[in-house]
């Protein structure tokens, strides 16, 4: 939300691959997202590990998850290295084209593990939805990515990985039912 507000009244250029931050504040902000997005590639990779992500297909999905959240981490990092760039320049296209595959292979693992973890038993349900969620929500900002909607997007999507955090979190059994 922040970046859309000063969107409006920031003196960078459009066309600038960093727009709208300039300066220390690209790479500081960059370092960050970057760390954030590494940080949910260490819960994918604790999902993968967990039984969540049942049988082949599920545990295919969440390794592609991984692989794309990888991919996703790249480019925050490439961004704090290219924030003097245009949009058109060549490194600022390798870190669209590795925010492009990420997006999609995460969205396509998520929702092959997840629709894995919906068998999972003895698990709350709450649980089970939240890999399947987040991946419905990161296809969601495909589209969403070329709109004025982009900070909404992206808003959601820290909650649901929170969410998803959570859940790799909650290891509380479902009480059984007499």
């Amino acid at each position: 939300m922040l970046t859309a507000a000063y969107r409006s009244v920031s003196p960078v250029s459009e066309v600038a691959f960093a727009s709208p931050w300039q300066g220390s504040t690209v790479v500081a902000t960059s370092k960050l997202w970057g760390l954030a997005q590494a940080l949910m590639v260490v819960g994918l990779v604790a999902f993968a590990r967990s039984d969540a992500p049942a049988g082949r297909a599920g545990q295919i999905g969440a390794r592609l998850a991984i692989g794309g959240g990888v991919s996703f981490t790249l480019p925050h990092l490439v961004s704090a290295l290219a924030y003097n760039t245009a949009t058109d320049d060549a490194i600022a296209s390798v870190a669209m084209a590795l925010f492009d595959i990420g997006i999609i292979a995460l969205a396509a693992g998520l929702l092959l593990a997840g629709r894995a973890s919906l068998t999972h038993p003895g698990r709350p349900t709450w649980v089970r939805h939240a890999p399947l969620a987040l991946g419905a929500w990161t296809v969601l900002m495909i589209p969403l990515q070329f709109t004025s909607s982009l900070a909404v997007a992206v808003d959601g999507y820290a909650v649901l990985v929170i969410a998803f955090g959570a859940a790799l979190l909650d290891h509380r059994p479902i009480p059984e039912q007499r």
